[in-house]
């Protein structure tokens, strides 16, 4: 219920509380007489309570301007008691007495004017006292509520912080075995180096691709040169050629000026494994085709793998690569690149357009348009 609402309900049950005192004491009900003399005691009421909040809130100033208000206030409830009790309480009761005393009356007008006054100073300091009690629980719930953030806040640091130590951890125990078995594959080398050119020469290579894959070789920027990436490529061709004895029919061919240039890691090389998982490797007629272009005017790359797909039962596949790639070139260059798969009833295609800039920092900040 507004306040308002509540008010007019107050002061109807008022009148009728009086109106009903009126016909025990007297017999008779004067409900006109009541709400007349109601009006002119919710004058009182809410005058007093205004000048009450004003005077709280003034300053030097306006004190005495409040104050004297508040005697005009006095003055105009005088004022109007004498108009209805000597010349339009006639209406009501005909009997009247006129001659009563104006002293009597001016006293009894006091009287009333006090305890309306006293009524408004209590309900001003009631509402006061609600307010600052509301007031005190926002301040309360704001302070619990600043608190649980807080303690939210030291909690996720915490478990950041938790999570930063166990990545850490496990990290430095996943290095433990790449370092043993990049040291075990050069002694490997050196021992096979007299004996079988073609093996040690298979062992450093397996060498150089490992050790790409497990060291940090990223910027700040998570990027990676482009032409340590191309070579990372061709020594995971050779692996592959080594392993099958040199039978795998794939042409990998690479132009413009790759000095400098940047790119996400381990991209490329995925669309290479995905064609050599997937695809006819030992079709002369049909090789595995590998290009990678940089346009030296405005430094965009063009990659595109394309081979024929495997005959016979295939490879179970659930694509968590392809989509994995996706993902990284979204987060990397947002809408600033292009990734096109072209899936053939007898080919598979990918094509990759996307900047590969010197000192490319800040993601796709820095990217403009396509070749």
């Amino acid at each position: 219920m507004k306040t308002i609402h509540k008010h007019i309900l107050f002061w109807v049950l008022y009148t009728i509380y009086f109106s009903i005192l009126d016909w025990i004491q007297l017999s008779r009900i004067h409900v006109l007489d009541q709400v007349v003399y109601v009006m002119i005691h919710t004058w009182i009421f809410y005058s007093s309570w205004y000048f009450l909040k004003n005077f709280s809130l003034a300053g030097r100033k306006k004190i005495f301007r409040t104050a004297a208000l508040l005697l005009i206030s006095f003055g105009v409830f005088i004022g109007l008691d004498y108009l209805y009790y000597f010349h339009f309480h006639v209406f009501i009761f005909p009997d009247h007495n006129k001659t009563l005393d104006l002293r009597y009356r001016l006293i009894d007008g006091v009287v009333w004017y006090n305890q309306f006054f006293l009524y408004a100073l209590g309900y001003y300091y009631a509402q006061q006292s609600i307010k600052k009690e509301r007031r005190l629980r926002m301040a309360e719930q704001e302070k619990k509520n600043l608190l649980e953030e807080k303690l939210q806040l030291e909690l996720v640091h915490h478990k950041s912080e938790k999570e930063r130590i166990l990545t850490e951890h496990a990290y430095l125990r996943a290095q433990i075995s790449p370092h043993f078995l990049h040291n075990v594959l050069n002694f490997f080398y050196a021992k096979s180096l007299p004996y079988s050119p073609e093996l040690s020469d298979s062992i450093l290579t397996l060498s150089s691709v490992m050790r790409y894959a497990l060291q940090n070789e990223e910027d700040s920027n998570g990027m990676v040169l482009l032409d340590k990436e191309v070579e990372h490529l061709q020594n995971v061709i050779k692996i592959n050629q080594l392993r099958f004895n040199k039978k795998l029919q794939i042409r990998f061919t690479v132009t413009g000026n790759l000095a400098d240039l940047r790119i996400i890691p381990l991209v490329l090389i995925t669309l290479i494994e995905n064609s050599f998982k997937h695809g006819e490797l030992t079709d002369s007629a049909h090789p595995v085709t590998i290009l990678l272009t940089v346009n030296d005017s405005n430094k965009q790359l063009y990659f595109r793998v394309h081979n024929r797909k495997k005959k016979g039962p295939k490879e179970l596949s659930n694509g968590i690569g392809l989509d994995n790639t996706r993902r990284r070139l979204d987060w990397v260059y947002k809408d600033q690149y292009r990734f096109l798969i072209h899936d053939e009833e007898e080919f598979f295609t990918t094509e990759l357009f996307l900047p590969a800039q010197a000192g490319y920092g800040n993601y796709a900040d820095k990217i403009k348009n396509y070749a």
